[in-house]
């Protein structure tokens, strides 16, 4: 029987999160986590507040902090 390690959770994540981080609003599923303390983890990086905008003057504008997603969350 395949068991998962406790870190897969953390790291499937992070893996599909941060690379979505400028969506406008997120659901996440952790039914079938690998393990862990999860809970506390999604929910310190998901409410992450608003913190600043930098304008540059060449290339794109920039949140801060840059992972968040400030919209609806589930």
């Amino acid at each position: 029987m395949y068991r998962t390690q406790p870190e897969e959770g953390h790291t499937y994540f992070k893996r599909y999160f941060f690379p979505q981080a400028n969506r406008k609003a997120i659901i996440v599923d952790e039914r079938f986590n690998g393990g862990g303390q999860l809970a506390d983890y999604y929910i310190d990086i998901l409410m992450r507040p608003y913190q600043a905008h930098w304008n540059f003057r060449y290339g794109k504008d920039m949140k801060s902090p840059s992972a968040s997603i400030q919209g609806p969350r589930c």
